[in-house]
């Protein structure tokens, strides 16, 4: 079964690529309305660049928010958003959880769950799911997936060992 990371992410993502999308027809018509001007169109074309290189940076911090867990009976294996296998964890070993509360967007707060075969150093409370993330992708030996009633079914956490802090 997949789990999605965070699935609300996905409205947000039309949304701030219609919103890119806009912009560019806007940017377009306004040049070519303007192309007797050709100065003052070139500064709605570099304003455009710069913001979308600003999206482009900015989509690479977000893009773990579209990586899914595949909870099989045995293991769970995480992959990132374009299918490439990020992490195994076998449930016949012994596995270390955290439950962390994450910060998404304003206040809002989730409960996400980090699993790995091996002890590791807790994570912090109320920090950004990205920044977990990208420190869990650096350690290439634990996986995160949201903590909530879908998930809680596949959880062993009687049987497994918490980490706190």
């Amino acid at each position: 079964m997949k789990i999605r990371l965070y699935i609300d992410c996905l409205a947000e993502y039309i949304i701030e690529m219609s919103i890119v999308v806009g912009w560019l027809v806007l940017t377009v018509v306004y040049v070519v309305w303007l192309k007797d001007d050709i100065p003052e169109g070139w500064i709605g074309v570099i304003g455009f660049l710069f913001c979308a290189l600003f999206y482009y940076d900015m989509q690479k911090v977000y893009l773990c928010r579209f990586d899914y867990v595949d909870a099989c009976d045995e293991t769970f294996t995480m992959y990132s958003c374009f299918g490439k296998k990020r992490c195994v964890i076998d449930l016949k070993n012994t596995i270390y959880y955290q439950i962390v509360p994450q910060r998404m967007s304003g206040r809002d707060k989730r409960f996400f769950i980090v699993l790995s075969e091996q002890e590791f150093r807790p994570y912090i409370n109320d920090n950004t799911l990205e920044r977990t993330c990208r420190e869990i992708f650096e350690e290439g030996n634990q996986i995160i997936m949201p903590y909530n009633a879908k998930t809680k079914r596949f959880l062993r956490l009687d049987e497994w060992n918490k980490i706190s802090f």
